[in-house]
């Protein structure tokens, strides 16, 4: 017959060990429901800054195209904006009328990718802004880039209010190419775009 202390050890090795796995079970479960709650947060938070980086960036583009439309439509002086075939027809005239061996077919042409097409635009504007010494060879992604920056810098430094980025350039993005250029014809027609005009002039 086993002894009283025989029975009271079994007895504590029982509970101690229905009292582990006990505790085991429920801290599984809290740890579980805790990961959950922590990761539904952590997504709700990255999904949210998601969203508001989406929405920023269509209104920094919205912004953008309603100065640029602002911009055409005031180079024009009829009501309407000037479309990408006269940009284009005036970027090219620019570039032949300052002896420039670059020219453009559209917003997409490859020969924007290098940069070479702004800058030579730039210096046709303002003649001798571009300090071709710093003007690499293009073809790589990392002169191409470099151009671009450096074309993006320049136009600011010249006065115009360019909002693109280089990457823009590079990628050969219409739609920002068109501000560029849109910018950059401002700065040629219009000095100031606070100061009243009376008529856009012509190449």
């Amino acid at each position: 017959m086993p002894s009283i202390y025989t029975h009271t050890r079994t007895h504590a090795r029982t509970h101690a060990r229905t009292h582990a796995r006990t505790h085991a079970r429920t801290h599984a479960r809290t740890h579980a429901r805790t990961h959950a709650r922590t990761h539904a947060r952590t997504h709700t938070h990255t999904h949210t800054h998601h969203i508001l980086f989406q929405d920023k960036g269509a209104l920094i583009w919205q912004l953008m195209r309603a100065y640029t439309l602002s911009v055409l439509t005031r180079l024009a002086n009829t009501g309407s904006p000037i479309i990408e075939k006269e940009i284009v027809q005036w970027v090219n005239g620019k570039l032949q009328g300052a002896g420039k061996p670059t020219s453009i077919r559209s917003f997409q042409d490859e020969a924007l990718a290098d940069g070479k097409v702004v800058l030579d635009l730039i210096d046709a504007i303002k003649p001798g802004a571009v300090n071709y010494d710093l003007v690499l060879h293009g073809g790589t992604d990392e002169e191409n880039l470099a151009n671009a920056k450096y074309a993006i810098s320049m136009a600011r430094r010249c006065g115009a209010r360019v909002y693109a980025l280089p990457e823009d350039i590079t990628e050969r993005k219409p739609k920002m190419i068109m501000t560029v250029f849109a910018c950059l014809m401002a700065l040629d027609y219009i000095p100031s775009m606070d100061a009243p005009v009376a008529g856009a002039a012509h190449p």
